[in-house]
């Protein structure tokens, strides 16, 4: 009866720790943020990014990915990012992402919101985030450019559809300038009547 309990507890470990395996296996092939086919990113590069990825991902409700190539013979960015997404989000049953795209060999880059995310990160967002990133990808800073693109998109899709994200009278240094003087304008305004009564 001993014999038949220890290896039926030995069985129960080991059916264990192949589904905890396997669970890890699958959940980490559909956290991949990084599909670097053109090898612009180094290992350290990819566990950083996957990290800011995954964790902006998750506060958005938004997956960003990230998809490069080096072939010259691609279809059109548009169609192969197309194309990628379709499958992606079918494998991973999600619809809302951010993808930057890029072929290092004919110097395409394309981003694009998908689901709730077209809606977060519309046309206009997408040229700031580009106008942003684009002198990086140029100087061959690709992980600071991607880093760039999770945390400026993430950051403009805090605001509401419609609202230009980079507009001045958005912008904390002028909210806090325009306090100083108002604040300003009061003490004067107190003081001088102060001194006429």
């Amino acid at each position: 009866m001993k014999a038949f309990q220890v290896n039926w507890l030995r069985t129960l470990c080991l059916v264990l720790v192949f589904i905890s395996v396997s669970g890890v296996a699958a959940f980490a092939a559909a956290d991949e943020h990084i599909y670097d086919g053109a090898n612009l990113l180094s290992e350290s590069e990819i566990v950083d990014l996957e990290a800011v990825a995954t964790k902006y991902s998750q506060e958005q409700n938004v997956d960003f990915l990230f998809l490069t190539t080096a072939d010259e013979n691609m279809p059109p960015i548009t169609d192969y990012m197309g194309d990628f997404f379709e499958q992606w989000s079918i494998e991973n049953n999600q619809e809302n992402v951010v993808l930057l795209t890029m072929n290092i060999a004919t110097r395409d880059v394309y981003l694009a919101g998908f689901g709730t995310a077209e809606t977060t990160l519309d046309n206009k967002r997408v040229e700031l985030v580009l106008d942003r990133i684009v002198p990086e990808m140029q100087n061959g800073d690709y992980a600071d450019a991607f880093r760039e693109t999770v945390t400026t998109s993430s950051r403009y899709m805090e605001y509401r559809p419609g609202v230009n994200p980079e507009n001045i009278l958005l912008k904390s240094w002028f909210q806090l300038l325009v306090a100083l003087l108002l604040g300003r304008v009061l003490l004067v305004s107190c003081f001088t009547m102060q001194v006429d009564v």
